[in-house]
């Protein structure tokens, strides 16, 4: 994810792929929303093509990082990533109890306080704004990653990735046991491949890799909370090629559309959800409940609310 700040050199092929996997998360997050069903055959696989996103976000941070001390990195990544997580999930919350009250559930009292708390810890943000676990994890991955300079990226990546598995064997119920050392394997990889992933021969051979797991496998991976419906093993091979090889193909054919959007991916990332859960309350009110029909209306809606909400941040 793009952080908020002025780039003098932007990598325009990189920022336009950083803006379809947006776009491709607001779609997923909208079907999610409308409860519409997960397809199946070839509209499933067209649907898994891109499935490596979240990875991508972690991997394209790690192949900007630079070498600082644990205070800079700390004080950087704070501003950078927590103040905006703690304002977004404000408003996040804030919204979502008045969308609470529309739908008539007036619930007050010391709930209201220990209620955010509880899915923040355990889901990774609040429910008025879900996506935002995002920041949080970038942010521990950062910092663990400042540990490479004892250890070297590719233990560190080890490390991480053996951290996961034990997550999942041991069954922590809290998200943080699995998205943080998950990312910090992909922020790794970003470091270790940011050159490496335009070699032609690694280019072809994650491209059958890539082409032959989406053909033949039909698992998938909720990165925030680390659980698969498939063998992980391969999912996280699924990742890592179809990063490789979507860098690739936007690189070497010098692909340029929705670069705007990869330019400001995080104010899109931070504020989609609240969008979302007010026009979907707003067409619950209206009675309007088929999912395509939900799903239509949320994309007509949501998109000019987007494209308008950025014009107007960019005035204040």
């Amino acid at each position: 994810m793009q952080d908020i700040k002025k780039v003098s050199a932007r990598d325009v092929q990189l920022d336009s792929l950083c803006g379809v996997l947006v776009v491709y998360m607001i779609l997923g997050h909208i079907q999610i929303v409308s409860n519409v069903a997960v397809p199946e055959g070839v509209a499933l696989m067209a649907m898994r093509a891109l499935n490596f996103f979240m990875a991508w976000f972690y991997f394209k941070s790690g192949m900007f990082a630079g070498l600082m001390s644990f205070k800079s990195c700390l004080e950087k990544s704070f501003h950078r990533l927590i103040v905006p997580y703690i304002e977004f999930s404000v408003i996040g919350y804030a919204v979502e109890r008045i969308m609470a009250c529309l739908r008539g559930n007036y619930e007050w009292g010391f709930s209201l306080i220990l209620a955010p708390i509880r899915q923040v810890i355990y889901g990774g943000a609040v429910n008025g704004n879900v996506p935002l676990w995002f920041l949080v994890s970038l942010f521990a991955v950062r910092l663990l990653a400042c540990l490479r300079k004892y250890v070297g990226n590719v233990c560190l990546a080890i490390i991480a990735l053996a951290l996961y598995f034990a997550a999942r064997s041991l069954g922590i119920p809290v998200v943080w046991a699995y998205n943080i050392p998950l990312g910090l394997f992909f922020y790794e990889f970003g470091i270790i491949f940011r050159d490496l992933q335009y070699n032609k021969t690694l280019f072809i051979l994650s491209g059958l890799v890539y082409v032959a797991l989406l053909i033949f496998t039909t698992s998938s991976i909720d990165f925030r909370t680390g659980q698969t419906n498939g063998n992980p093993i391969l999912l996280v091979l699924f990742a890592t090629s179809g990063i490789f090889v979507w860098d690739n193909i936007f690189k070497r054919l010098k692909l340029t559309f929705l670069h705007k959007i990869g330019e400001d991916s995080m104010w899109y990332y931070c504020v989609h959800w609240i969008f979302l859960i007010v026009i979907n309350t707003m067409l619950d009110l209206l009675g309007i409940n088929e999912p395509w029909i939900k799903y239509i209306l949320l994309i007509i809606f949501v998109v000019p609310c987007l494209a308008i909400g950025r014009k107007i941040a960019r005035i204040y």
